[in-house]
């Protein structure tokens, strides 16, 4: 976990890698917000997953609530996304981002 903190300290002190982030991040819900109205899905529960992760996304650009520290929430996202470890409920038994888009 170390390691990690070395990271979102280092885009605390980067604005510009940090938006460089959250660019790649507004690209990812996009390319999901495409699936979503491209494919006819008949699986509620992977619906809602496409729209969290959409809806989310947006929220962390646009809610006051994570303007106060946009690197915390942004790492959480990011975390969550790429260690599959939820910082509230734990560790994923598997990579729920993948195992959702091979759902498809």
């Amino acid at each position: 976990m170390g390691k990690w903190y070395d990271v979102l300290n280092g885009l605390q002190d980067q604005p510009d890698e940090l938006q460089d982030v959250l660019v790649e991040l507004d690209l990812l819900a996009g390319e999901f917000a495409f699936v979503l109205n491209s494919l006819e899905i008949d699986d509620d529960q992977l619906i809602r997953f496409f729209r969290e992760f959409s809806a989310y996304q947006y929220r962390l650009r646009n809610a006051r609530v994570y303007a106060y520290d946009p690197v915390k929430y942004i790492g959480q996202h990011l975390y969550h996304i790429l260690a599959c470890h939820d910082m509230i409920s734990g560790p994923e038994d598997t990579d729920f981002v993948l195992d959702n888009i091979n759902r498809l």
